[in-house]
């Protein structure tokens, strides 16, 4: 997906607990190099991805340079502090990300470190109503979640086909 918007990466550092794993990811692309440890990943990258099914927070904001951006698909792999310093923070719908309390955002909520306002919800940003980045140094914390409409929107063309193709069930 990161390749698909944006064709001019180089490369994509990936870590996994079970390093066979991250050996195995490189098939995908021939961008992907499997790296020893969470902090290698991140360091120095300008977009991290973590989806994991961490039990505790690992990643402290230190990791996270000027300029990058976060995507925590997961619940627990940032620390609250990367949601504290980041200059643009960024959810689907803040009731839907604050609403589950192991979430980045509900657990920052629930420190007191992040507020309603200080956030911008994925709609805003894409209709303009929000200019997203700024800043070329601006980090940016997301957590792109999703929501049951973005997955009835997305099986709605793949449900088509199979119809009529006659497969699937």
């Amino acid at each position: 997906a990161l390749e698909a918007v944006l064709p001019e990466l180089d490369e994509v550092r990936v870590w996994h607990i079970a390093r066979e794993r991250a050996e195995a990811f490189r098939e995908r692309s021939d961008a992907v190099v499997p790296v020893a440890s969470a902090e290698e990943a991140c360091r120095d990258a300008d977009v991290i991805v973590a989806a994991t099914m961490a039990p505790e927070p690992y990643v402290p904001p230190e990791w996270l340079g000027v300029g990058s951006l976060f995507c925590s698909v997961s619940s627990l792999d940032a620390e609250i502090a990367c949601v504290e310093r980041a200059d643009l923070v960024v959810c689907d719908l803040w009731e839907h990300e604050t609403g589950h309390h192991s979430r980045p955002l509900a657990r920052a909520l629930a420190a007191g470190a992040v507020s309603r306002g200080d956030t911008v919800e994925l709609p805003d940003l894409v209709i303009g109503r929000h200019p997203g980045r700024t800043s070329d140094d601006q980090r940016i914390f997301s957590s792109p979640v999703g929501l049951a409409i973005e997955d009835v929107a997305a099986a709605a063309p793949v449900y088509r086909k199979a119809a009529e193709l006659g497969i699937g069930t």
